[in-house]
C-alpha cells in the first residue's frame, strides 16, 4: 500500500451494486442469477492477468491522482539526503493537503519546494 494509490474497501459494495443493477428485480429466477454469476467468474482470470501486469483496472479521478502525486513528492522531499524537510513540516503539509481544496493544495505544495 505504501506509495500506491489510496485503496478502500468499497469493492464489495461496488460489486454488489453492479450485480443488483444487472439483475434488476429483487426476485429474479435462479437460472438468470447463476448465468450472471458465471459471467462474473469468467472475468476473474482476465482481472488477475491485468493486475499481475500492474495495469489500472479502475478509473482514477484527476483530483485523486493529483493528491497522490503531491503526497509522493512531499514524501520524497522528506526522504532526500540533501536539505530534507523536517518530520514536523511533513506532518503539517500532509494535514493541510488532506483538508484543503484543490486551489489551496497547489499553493501549499509550492510553499514547501
Amino acid at each position: 500500500m505504501f506509495m500506491q494509490f489510496v485503496r478502500t474497501n468499497n469493492n464489495v459494495e461496488g460489486t454488489h451494486n453492479n450485480l443488483k443493477a444487472v439483475v434488476g428485480s429483487a426476485y429474479t429466477n435462479i437460472v438468470k442469477f447463476l448465468s450472471l454469476m458465471k459471467e462474473v467468474a469468467d472475468k476473474i482470470a482476465l482481472t488477475a492477468k491485468l493486475l499481475s501486469q500492474k495495469q489500472v483496472l479502475k478509473k482514477v479521478y484527476k483530483n485523486a491522482e493529483s493528491m497522490q502525486y503531491q503526497l509522493c513528492n512531499l514524501w520524497d522531499s522528506y526522504q532526500r539526503t540533501i536539505n530534507p524537510i523536517s518530520s514536523e513540516k511533513l506532518r503539517r503539509i500532509g494535514g493541510q493537503l488532506n483538508s484543503s481544496g484543490i486551489e489551496s493544495k497547489k499553493a501549499i505544495m509550492s510553499s514547501y519546494a
